[in-house]
């Protein structure tokens, strides 16, 4: 038997999922088809509430369509919502960008996540580790306020 995920909706209460099963039908004579199949369909709630998302606000590689989003994003992320937040956004020489607190508006996404152990791969794509002092890591962690585009607070991330 093979599982299929073939489609998401996400609601402000759950997502739903459509799972479809497909099996040998037992009443069909193999000599007459090729392959047959029984084809059982079922919805399958998740229940993921909204508080046990991580939110993460991504501004650079991490973006859907860039470079880095396929590897530690997709498949994996709840939701996306274009956002922004008060920075200053740098270009680093080595190709990537960095922010930091500023008054300007750094434009990015704001992704969420139903599996807290993303922080844990994002961590090691950016070579953050907590335990070392906050001069020590290239990047660090920070709870900021996100916007929607038209400046309504998204809440913090």
């Amino acid at each position: 038997m093979s599982t299929y995920i073939v489609g998401q909706l996400l609601t402000d209460l759950y997502i739903s999922a459509i799972e479809v099963q497909l099996e040998l039908c037992p009443n069909c004579n193999p000599f007459r088809h090729s392959k047959s199949y029984l084809i059982k369909v079922e919805m399958v709630e998740l229940n993921i509430k909204l508080s046990d998302l991580v939110w993460v606000f991504v501004y650079g590689t991490l973006k859907p369509g860039e470079a880095n989003y396929k590897k530690y994003c997709a498949g994996k992320v709840v939701n996306v919502k274009r956002a922004f937040v008060q920075g200053k956004l740098f270009a680093l020489p080595m190709g990537y960008p960095a922010m930091t607190l500023g008054d300007s508006q750094v434009y990015g996404y704001l992704l969420s996540f139903s599996n807290p152990r993303v922080l844990n791969e994002l961590d090691v794509l950016e070579n953050y580790q907590p335990t070392r002092q906050p001069s020590e890591n290239l990047y660090n962690r920070q709870t900021i306020e996100v916007y929607e585009p038209q400046s309504t607070s998204l809440g913090w991330a």
